[in-house]
């Protein structure tokens, strides 16, 4: 396996791995455990009320990165579409979440209580996400054109 599929495959994995925190820090508040995984009270009582349906839809989506990773790793033909698929309905829940009122406000109380923009965090996982998606487009389509 070339060198870029590792990379990808590790990738994909560590966004899943970081991704379930959100989800999972918010079932976690409701069960009477508040502020788990790194998140303040604040932010975990947020996760908390997002609702069930975007809580299970956040979790899906995460576990999409590790399907992505086993895609990867397997060479598989549905890659692109797969990869491709996690990549956009990721994105579109990052500008839904990030023009909620309620999301605004978690983020400039972040800055104020950890004296850290979570801003920044945004960016680095979108480059890694769009890193992701494309090397999976990359590989795929390389494993396309040796198919036909």
């Amino acid at each position: 396996m070339p060198l870029i599929r590792h990379v990808l495959v590790v990738l994909a994995a560590l966004r899943g791995i970081y991704g379930l925190r959100s989800p999972i820090a918010g079932f976690l508040h409701q069960a009477g455990f508040e502020g788990q995984f790194g998140f303040s009270v604040s932010v975990t009582r947020m996760l908390a009320e997002t609702g069930l349906a975007l809580s299970i839809l956040s979790l899906t989506l995460q576990i999409g990165y590790f399907v992505v990773a086993w895609a990867i790793w397997r060479g598989a033909r549905w890659l692109i579409w797969l990869a491709l698929a996690v990549y956009l309905i990721d994105q579109a829940m990052w500008v839904g979440f990030s023009v909620r009122p309620e999301d605004v406000a978690a983020h400039q109380q972040a800055r104020v209580d950890e004296n850290f923009d979570p801003d920044l965090m945004d960016w680095a996982l979108f480059t890694v996400e769009t890193l992701i998606a494309a090397g999976a487009l990359a590989v795929g389509v390389r494993a396309g054109s040796e198919d036909a």
